[in-house]
Order: C-alpha cells, then structure tokens, then sequence
C-alpha cells in the first residue's frame, strides 16, 4: 500500500467477486525489529521493559542469551519489535536515551536435514549429520567430513561454506529493505559454486569473448557485392572530344578590322621587351642634366670692378643660347647675292638715332 488510507479501504473487504475474503495484516513486513544494548535493564524483567516502551510503538520485547558452562546465561541485549515498517533511531527507557540498531537475524538451519531457511518441526527430508553422513548418536565424526549444502570438504554449519555467505546476504536484504525472504534470494541469489572454483571465481560475471569485426567485414564484402550488382546498372560512359593543339603563330589579321598591338608570349618576344627595357633604362641613367653647382667660384669676387663694362654671369649666353644663334645665322649666310640681306633684327639701334 502507498499510504493509510488505502490500507483501511481494503481492510474493510469482504468479498472478491464472489468469494468470501477475510484482510489481516501481514505479521512481519508491517513491523520493524531493532536491537538495544543496556546493561541495566538486566535488573528488569522483560515484561517491565515492554510496559515502559509501549508507549513508543514497541509490541515485544525479547532478551538475547548466551550458554556459558553448559547454562543459559542473560545478556545486556534485548531485541525490541516496532508496530510500524520505519525503524526508529533511538528509544528513551528511565532516563537513558539508547539507539536503537537494525536486527539482522543469522542464517535459519534445520537440525534434521541440515539445509537452511526452515526449522526441523516443518522438515520432510531424512535426518543428517553435519559431517553428511547417516545420523551417528554416541560416536564422533570420521573423516571425510562434507557438507550436505555445497558438497565442500567441510561440516554443514561451518561459517566458510558459500551457502551460508549467502544465507546471510539474504537476511541482511530481507531486514534493511522490509521484504520477503523470497524477494530478498532473487536479487542475490548466486549458483553453488564446484569444489575445484573459487567463490571470487564463481560470483564474477561471464567473460563473452571479442569478437573480430574486421575479418567479419571481409568475408561478407564479395556478398555484398554480388547482391548489389544485380540492382546496379553503371551510367553511360562520357567520352570528352580531343581538341588539337594549338600553333605558337598566331593568325593574320583581317584587312577590314583595325589594327591593334598584339603580343606574343614566346620566349624570343619576352628576351626583345626585356633587352628593349633594359637599354631604355640605360639611357635614362646616362642621359642626366648636369647639377649646378652652389655658390660663387673660389676666388672670384661677388661685386664686378667695373660695373659698365662687366657683365653679371646670369646676363652671359649659356652654351644653348649660343649654338642656337649660331643655327640661325647659317641659313642667313646661305642665301644667293642677288636677294637684299635685311640688317640683324637683333642688333640694337642707338638711343639718339631714329629710323629713316
């Protein structure tokens, strides 16, 4: 049940379809059993200790004894039964505060059969001996000694055998999760191991081999193949057309289209622009008008002695100036007699004097 409420709704059933039903209870899974350990509470009865934590949800109270010597001897630890499925942490007894421990009970053997989870009243098996041989009342047990559980060379209630490891796994199980002994062996329920495996060996899980998926790849290739050709058809098959190569010389014009620059890219018209360029750059480097130099000549005085007669080296004719008088002049001299020379249009006139 989820909650309280649904627990008294199916309470109060008493019919299923049409049969007669009686709800009860279940007389474990709804209570929880805990251990409290006080050495003072062996002054008190167990009767006393239950009327004292009633009143906290205990319904049995149970004191744990122990054989010292042949006789049964109490011991400080009581075992207290809650009417509710939640543990509680502690419990107040008098003026103690004691914690209260989840009971994990050992492992249930039957004395008859040796065989674990049920008591010899309920036993129909035929009676053993813990060494695993025929019942043997007065004499000791001989060698071989084996378990009747786990067919191990060892006596049946011995706390190494692999059966009772695991008997006790499922107590611990059925206590911490408040489920049935059922439930709590098929969650860790383990195959018995042989005499000849380890435990370790026996509860590890199974080793699945590798396997080869490259070599498997490989042998289903020419299937594969085989499968899909009979569904494949290959496209036609694109031939591309071969264009001849082409002359370095280049066509004729036409006579009727304009004439444009055309250039080749032939090693030959590529060493002419280079040897072309390279001359041009040559003359431009020769080819340099003279700097003129900074300043008066060494020696040469900056005022003229004679202002009148000397002229300033600006109003001297350059070197230019002369050769393109002299240009001139030889055409003059050239011509026939007969033809009247006109006078110099250069020369100057005099100040005093007019033209006739």
């Amino acid at each position: 049940m989820e909650n309280a409420a649904q627990s008294r709704q199916i309470s109060k059933l008493t019919k299923f379809l049409e049969y007669d039903i009686e709800v009860k209870a279940h007389s474990t899974l709804n209570n929880a059993k805990g251990v409290i350990n006080c050495r003072d509470l062996l002054n008190c009865t167990e009767q006393e200790i239950l009327d004292e934590l009633e009143g906290q949800g205990v319904i049995d109270v149970r004191r744990i004894k122990t054989k010292k010597e042949g006789k049964l001897v109490d011991t400080p630890i009581h075992i207290l039964t809650f009417n509710t499925p939640k543990l509680p942490q502690q419990v107040k007894a008098a003026f103690y505060n004691l914690k209260v421990r989840q009971f994990i009970p050992s492992p249930l053997r039957c004395f008859k059969c040796q065989g674990f989870s049920h008591t010899a009243t309920r036993c129909t098996k035929e009676q053993i001996c813990v060494c695993g041989k025929s019942l043997h009342v007065g004499s000791q047990c001989q060698p071989p000694v084996k378990c009747i559980n786990c067919k191990g060379d060892h006596s049946a209630r011995s706390k190494d055998c692999p059966i009772y490891k695991q008997e006790v796994a499922i107590q611990e199980i059925k206590a911490k999760e408040n489920i049935s002994y059922t439930d709590a062996r098929k969650k860790i329920i383990i195959p018995t191991p042989k005499p000849n495996i380890s435990f370790a060996r026996a509860i590890a899980p199974p080793i699945i081999p590798k396997l080869n998926t490259k070599e498997l790849v490989q042998e289903l290739i020419p299937h594969l193949v085989s499968a899909l050709s009979a569904f494949y058809t290959p496209p036609p098959v694109f031939v591309q057309p071969t264009i001849p190569a082409q002359s370095k010389k280049l066509p004729l014009p036409d006579p009727g289209c304009p004439i444009q620059k055309r250039y080749r890219t032939d090693s030959s018209d590529i060493e002419s622009v280079t040897s072309e360029a390279g001359s041009s750059a040559q003359k431009t480097k020769t080819v340099k008008k003279p700097k003129r130099g900074r300043g008066w000549k060494k020696g040469r005085s900056r005022k003229p002695k004679d202002s009148n007669n000397s002229q300033s080296l600006d109003d001297l004719p350059s070197s230019e100036e002369e050769n393109q008088e002299m240009d001139l002049q030889d055409p003059i001299q050239k011509l026939p007699d007969p033809i009247q020379k006109l006078p110099d249009p250069i020369q100057k006139l005099p100040d005093n004097s007019t033209p006739t």
